[in-house]
This record gives structure tokens, sequence and C-alpha cells, in this order.
């Protein structure tokens, strides 16, 4: 996908690569902080449940990683969408990279925020097939996504540019996601839809209290720019931790079984 976005790109305005790279990198840190952990200690206890005939615990594992994974990634996609150009001012605003430059890479940021929950979904869900040695399918449904990934980016450039581009990216890992999901639900274990959905509304609930939360960045933003050096990163920082404990203070109210889990890890990774 990649080398696609990069080919497509060429035909783009000057600039193109570097928005998409810097909102890709960015959408990777959730990523990698949460979700990449929870994959490589997923695969082993899947495959330890499937050796010994236990599809019951398996299916029970695998639907408690997919609600931990959207509870972690949902905030996460919100805040990205709503901060995108606040991120890009503290992290890249400089000599080289200009207002203009913020200005483009957060609307890349934006629409790649759509696409977070299904990235986290895909890589969970691969597990599951890797865990049953079933390694042709996971690549086969990466492959028609590739081919999508090409065959939409060619419709949506034409259309709406570098954000066409990146839409055609996030409508690609959607028919990867439902490529996965519909087949493990098939193949190898139920997924959960009733208490999915059951889980979705309370973390819709949380959802909004967070967007109501992220704009405090606003009074924040104007009460420390201009007073000392730092004040646009400082108000960044101060916005993100309000808006996430306004998040999983509302999770511990409503009683969300994922909130224990998340505040479990991310202990045990202050404590390494």
């Amino acid at each position: 996908i990649i080398l696609v976005n990069t080919r497509f790109a060429a035909s783009l305005k000057s600039g193109s690569h570097t928005y998409l790279y810097l909102a890709e990198r960015l959408l990777e840190f959730p990523l990698s902080l949460f979700v990449v952990s929870l994959g490589a200690t997923l695969l082993p206890t899947l495959t330890q449940q499937w050796s010994a005939g236990d599809r019951e615990s398996m299916t029970d594992t695998i639907n408690h990683i997919i609600r931990l994974v959207i509870f972690i990634s949902l905030p996460a996609a919100i805040g990205l969408f709503v901060l995108a150009q606040p991120i890009c001012e503290a992290f890249f605003l400089g000599r080289e990279f200009k207002y203009n430059d913020a200005l483009a890479t957060s609307r890349v940021i934006r629409i790649y925020s759509f696409a977070l929950v299904f990235w986290a979904g895909t890589r969970i869900l691969s597990q599951g097939f890797f865990a049953i040695q079933n390694m042709w399918y996971p690549t086969v449904a990466g492959g028609i996504a590739l081919v999508s990934h090409v065959i939409f980016a060619f419709a949506l450039t034409r259309s709406f540019q570098l954000e066409g581009l990146a839409a055609a990216s996030v409508a690609s890992s959607l028919v990867q996601f439902l490529m996965l999901a519909v087949a493990y639900n098939s193949w190898v274990g139920r997924i959960e839809l009733k208490r999915l959905i059951f889980s979705l509304g309370k973390y819709a609930v949380c959802s909004l209290v967070l967007v109501v939360a992220v704009q405090s960045y606003g009074p924040i933003h104007q009460a420390l720019v201009g007073r000392f050096r730092g004040g646009r990163e400082v108000a960044l920082f101060a916005a993100i931790i309000f808006s996430a404990s306004t998040y999983f203070l509302s999770a511990y109210v409503l009683r969300v079984s994922e909130f224990r889990e998340t505040a479990r890890v991310f202990l045990e990774k202050l404590n390494k």
C-alpha cells in the first residue's frame, strides 16, 4: 500500500509524499503502543488453545481482545481527528515545514483516523488465522485489499487529490478487515456481535465525553501560547491528558470491563 501511495502521490502536488509519510507515522504510534504488543502476546495463547482443542476458550480470548483493542483505538482515532492540526503544528512546524504543510498533513491524518480501528482489528484477527496455521487466507485478503486500494486510489485521486488517496487507504483497510472478520466467524470461532454492539454503546458514550473534553485545547492554547517557549506543546499535552482522563473516567463510571485491563497494561509498561 505504501508503494501504491508513493506511485499515486508522484502525480500530486509537491510535498504529498511527506504529508502521507508523516500521517502514517503518527497513526503507527497508538498501534505500536498497544495493538502490536497485544498481538504479540495473543498469538501464543491462541496457538495453545487451538492445539488443545479448546475452541471455546479461543473464541472467548479473541472476542475479548477485539473489544479491548476497539476500546483503546477508538479514543486515539477521535483524538487524532480533532487534534490533527495542533499535533502537526507542535511536532512538525518549523523552518522547512510551513503552516500550509501542517494543514495538508492534518487533513490526511483526519482521513486516516477512520482506518485506525480497522487496522487494529486486522492485526488482531490475523493472529487468529496464524494460530490455526492458516497463513494463506490473510495473504489473500491482503492481496485483494491491495488490488482494491489501487482501484480506489485511481478513482478517488482524480477527484479529491491527496485526500482521495488517503480515503483509498481507508476503504481498502475496511475491505481487508471485513474479509478477515467474516472468514474468522465462519472458519475459526464465532464473533460475539451482540456483546460487541453492547460494548460499543458504552464506548460511544465515553467517546462523546471525550469529544467535549478535547475542546479544552482551545482555551488552554489561548492561555499558554505566547507566554513562554513551548506553550503550544504544553497546551497540546494538557488537552490530551485531560481528554484521555475523562474518557477512562467515563469508562470507570459505566463499569466498562476493558478499562481495568487497559489500566493494568498501562501500569505494567510504566513499571518497565
